[in-house]
C-alpha cells in the first residue's frame, strides 16, 4: 500500500484500497478510455469525503496534485468516471434515501442511490423522479453530475430541472449547500468569510463582467461546458444548482441532494410506428409533439438492417417482411381512458400520413411487449458486432435540432463510408439527442488510427447541422477536445475561470470539461461493450 493510501486508511471510517486488482478494475468505465488510478477510497460518510478533499488540497498547496475522481456506477460513456489519482467511490456507503415529503413532492437522498432503486421507492408513494439514465445501475449522483437529458427529457427536461438543492464538498473540504437565493440572500452569502463567501463573490463578479459572453452561451444547444448562463436570472436571483449539475465532478463532490418529484402515472400507452418513407418525417414529428409524449425514440432503417431483432409483432400484418425506413416508438402516460384516447388519436394522425402503427390500446402487456422490442433493438445496436468489429461509442452522443435528426443521420452514414467504417444510430426524436456507435476493432491498429479522424469529422458534421457536441450527458474526457468546435476562446476562458473559482489547484477530475495535456487517459484497446466494474470494496 502506498504512503498516501496508508495515510488515508488510518484517517477514514471507510475503506481505502490500492491493490493492482482494484486499480485495474476501476481503470475503465463505460467509455472507450482507460486510466489507472493509484488508489480507491470508499468514504463512509460526508466527514470522510471532507477529509479526502482537504488532504488533496493540502498536498496541492505543497505543489503535489492528487486528482480526485468521483465515481458512481462507472457507466460513464465519456470517461468521466476514471482518473489517474484517487477514485472516490460513493455507491458502497452513500446509498440512502433519507426522507420523502409527499406533500411538497421532495426526496432527500445520497448520491450513491441507483436510479432504479430510487424509482421503486418513490413509486410506492405514487411519485417518481422523472429522470432516466442509459444504464439501470446509474446513480442519482451520476445523473446530476452529467445533467442527464435522456428519453424522458422531451416532456420533463434535464436532470437539473428536477433538483432542488445539492450539498457539495469543495476542494478544501468545506461544504456548500446550493439553492435559489434572492438578491438579499445573495448579498448575505457574499458577506461570509471562508470559501463559500469567496465563491459567491467571485462568481457574481464574473457573471456581471461577462454578460455578453454569457448571453451567447445561453443560445447554444449543448450540454457541454459549464451552465453559467443559468446561475443568475434577470431579477438577480442566484442558484448554483444548475452549475454543479453537469459539471461532472470538476467543481466538487456531491454528498447529498434534495430532488423534486412528479406524480407517477403507471398507465402507459405505447405506439410503434413503421415508417414507409422519410419524406414527411418532419410532419410525423410535429404531430407527435402535439400530444406531449413521455418518450419518442427513433431508429433508422440502415441501422435496423444491420442487427438481428425480431420485428414481426410491430410490422404491418399485410406485409410482415417489409424493411422499414425507420421505426419510431412513442410512450404516453396519463390517467386511464385519457391516455388511451390520446394514443389512439396520435396513431390515427400518423396513419393518415401513410405509415403503419402498432398500439398497446389500453393493454398493459401489449405496452410492455412493444417497449421490449425497442429495448432489444437498443441492446443489439450497442452490443452486436460485425465479424471482428464491435459497436464502439467513440461518437456516441450529440444534440441536434429535432428537424435535423433524420437528415443528419443520413449524412453521417455517408461520412462513415468515407472513413471505411459503419455507424449504427438511435435517437431521442423528441429532444434531438442522437446516439451512434462505430463498428471498429480497437485491437487493430488501422481501426485505432481511424478514431481521431472519424471523431473530428463527425462532430464537424454535427456543427454543420447546427448541433452540439454533447446531448444526453456532458462531454467528459472523450469529447472535451471538440470544445473548440462549439465554443469561442472567450467562452472557454470563462469556463477556466469558473473552474479556478471552485478548484484553484485543479484537484477535481482534471481533463474533464477542460482539456489537459497532463491527462493520462488512453484508448482502451480491450474495450468490450457494456463491461464496466462494480464499485464494491474488495476486502
Amino acid at each position: 500500500m502506498s504512503k498516501i493510501a496508508s495515510y488515508l486508511a488510518t484517517h477514514l471510517r471507510g475503506e481505502v484500497l490500492s491493490g493492482k486488482d482494484i486499480r485495474d478494475a476501476l481503470s475503465t468505465d463505460g467509455s472507450v478510455l482507460k486510466a489507472t488510478p493509484i488508489l480507491a477510497a470508499y468514504p463512509y460518510n460526508t466527514s470522510d469525503v471532507r477529509k479526502i478533499a482537504h488532504f488533496a488540497w493540502q498536498l496541492a498547496e505543497k505543489g503535489h496534485v492528487l486528482p480526485l475522481t468521483t465515481r458512481g456506477s462507472g457507466a460513464s460513456l465519456v470517461g468521466a468516471a476514471i482518473g489517474s489519482g484517487a477514485i472516490v467511490s460513493l455507491p458502497t456507503h452513500f446509498g440512502t434515501v433519507f426522507e420523502v415529503d409527499t406533500k411538497q413532492k421532495l426526496a432527500r437522498v445520497q448520491p450513491g442511490v441507483s436510479i432504479s432503486a430510487l424509482q421503486q421507492t418513490m413509486r410506492t408513494h405514487g411519485l417518481e423522479w422523472p429522470v432516466d439514465a442509459p444504464n439501470p445501475a446509474s446513480t442519482v449522483g451520476g445523473a446530476i453530475a452529467n445533467n442527464n437529458y435522456g428519453e424522458l427529457a422531451v416532456k420533463f427536461g434535464d436532470a437539473s430541472d428536477w433538483v432542488d438543492q445539492i450539498e457539495v464538498v469543495l476542494s478544501n473540504g468545506d461544504i456548500l449547500q446550493t439553492g435559489r437565493l434572492s438578491k438579499r440572500q445573495l448579498s448575505k452569502k457574499k458577506g461570509l468569510s471562508g470559501s463559500e463567501g469567496e465563491i459567491y463573490r467571485k462568481l457574481d463578479a464574473l457573471i456581471d463582467d461577462n454578460e455578453e459572453i454569457i448571453a451567447g452561451l445561453s443560445q447554444k444547444q449543448t450540454s457541454a461546458g459549464y451552465a453559467i448562463a443559468k446561475v443568475k436570472d434577470r431579477k438577480g436571483n442566484f442558484d448554483l444548482t444548475p452549475l454543479i449539475a453537469g459539471s461532472q465532478g470538476t467543481l466538487g463532490i456531491i454528498t447529498e441532494a434534495i430532488l423534486k418529484l412528479n406524480v407517477y402515472h403507471p398507465q402507459k400507452e405505447v405506439i410503434a410506428v413503421t415508417l414507409a418513407s422519410l419524406d414527411n418525417i418532419d410532419q410525423v414529428t410535429s404531430n407527435i409533439q402535439k400530444f406531449a409524449p413521455d418518450k419518442v425514440e427513433y431508429v433508422d432503417g440502415v441501422s435496423l438492417d444491420r442487427i438481428d431483432v425480431e420485428l414481426n409483432d410491430i410490422l404491418p400484418d399485410d406485409d410482415p417482411g417489409v424493411s422499414p425506413k425507420g421505426l419510431v416508438f412513442i410512450e404516453l402516460s396519463d390517467v386511464g381512458k385519457k391516455a388511451k384516447g390520446k394514443a389512439n388519436k396520435l396513431a390515427k394522425s400518423i396513419e393518415k400520413l401513410g405509415h403503419q402503427t402498432a398500439i398497446s390500446d389500453g393493454d398493459v402487456d401489449s405496452a410492455g411487449e412493444i417497449w421490449q422490442i425497442y429495448q432489444r433493438i437498443q441492446s443489439a445496436l450497442s452490443q452486436d458486432g460485425d465479424e471482428h468489429k464491435a459497436p464502439v461509442p467513440v461518437v456516441d452522443d450529440a444534440l441536434l435540432p429535432v428537424g435535423e435528426v433524420v437528415h443528419f443521420i443520413e449524412a453521417a452514414h455517408d461520412l462513415a463510408k468515407d472513413h471505411r467504417t459503419k455507424l449504427v444510430f438511435s435517437a431521442h426524436l423528441g429532444t434531438g439527442v442522437v446516439h451512434a456507435h462505430a463498428l471498429l476493432d480497437l485491437q487493430n491498429l488501422t481501426d485505432r488510427n481511424k478514431v481521431n479522424k472519424l471523431t473530428d469529422a463527425y462532430y464537424n458534421l454535427v456543427i454543420k447541422h447546427d448541433g452540439g457536441i454533447a446531448g444526453e450527458y456532458a462531454e467528459g474526457r472523450l469529447r472535451v477536445g471538440q470544445s473548440s468546435l462549439q465554443f469561442t476562446p472567450q467562452e472557454v476562458g470563462l469556463f477556466v475561470e469558473v473552474k479556478r473559482i471552485f478548484d484553484a489547484h485543479g484537484i477535481f477530475n482534471p481533463g474533464v470539461k477542460l482539456a489537459s495535456d497532463k491527462d493520462t487517459a488512453k484508448l482502451n484497446e480491450g474495450f468490450e461493450p457494456g463491461k464496466f466494474s462494480d464499485n464494491l470494496p474488495r476486502l
